[in-house]
């Protein structure tokens, strides 16, 4: 009799233990088809920009989309802000990637819409990011001669690239990116051609002395 009674304490033991183990499988399930869901809502809702503004709270005051492109590298986005108290506008030039979790800022840069005597007009700035930096190898920058139509770049191996202009909102300047197909981290010269509506032509060259400091990301402003 006692065998018995042992046996069946075993058996209700046996029967608990597989209760608690399938109820500890549905509660594992559910929290693997809840954390699957919350990632996929979490990165249908996310924008490439929100990386973005996280990264670049601290540099600008606003945060304004120009445009955005998707590359086999990730997403491109151009766009602007407000910098040192309202007073000038800073462009950049970012790239996100998208992960498991959402956007992640990759990387890229920026500059202001001055030289450091901003009494002094240019005829336009330029930046190069170039593919050490994280990013699409892109050069870009502004110009606020309205009789500026076209602004155009001849690199190495004589490949030539126009450059994507807008009108911005504000109207007190334009913003230009230039896509580059190449990796250009290695390139020992830059030619820019301004094209005014009359239809003169002025190069720019950025070689020697400046190139160096140019594929490290420094920005240019040219009188």
């Amino acid at each position: 009799m006692v065998v018995r009674g042992n046996n069946k304490g075993e058996m209700m033991e046996k029967k608990n233990l597989k209760r608690y183990y399938m109820l500890g499988t549905v509660i594992i399930g559910l929290m693997i088809i809840a954390g699957i869901s919350y990632i996929y809502l979490f990165n249908k809702v996310s924008h490439p920009f929100d990386a973005v503004r996280k990264t670049r709270t601290d540099i600008v005051e606003t945060h304004e989309l120009i445009d955005m492109e998707k590359t086999e590298k990730g997403v491109m986005l151009y766009w602007v802000g407000k910098a040192n108290h309202g007073a000038d506008n800073m462009y950049f030039v970012d790239m996100v990637e998208k992960s498991f979790i959402g956007y992640q800022w990759a990387g890229g840069g920026g500059h202001i819409n001055h030289d450091f005597d901003r009494r002094t007009p240019f005829v336009f700035s330029v930046q190069l990011l170039n593919e050490e930096q994280n990013v699409s190898p892109t050069l870009f920058g502004v110009f606020s001669d309205k009789r500026i139509e076209k602004l155009a770049v001849r690199t190495q191996g004589n490949k030539s690239y126009n450059a994507i202009i807008y009108d911005l909102k504000s109207g007190e300047e334009q913003f230009y990116y230039i896509p580059l197909i190449d990796d250009v981290a290695d390139y020992k010269y830059f030619v820019f051609t301004i094209t005014y509506e009359d239809n003169e032509t002025v190069k720019y060259i950025v070689s020697d002395d400046d190139i160096s400091e140019f594929q490290k990301g420094k920005q240019l402003y040219f009188y």
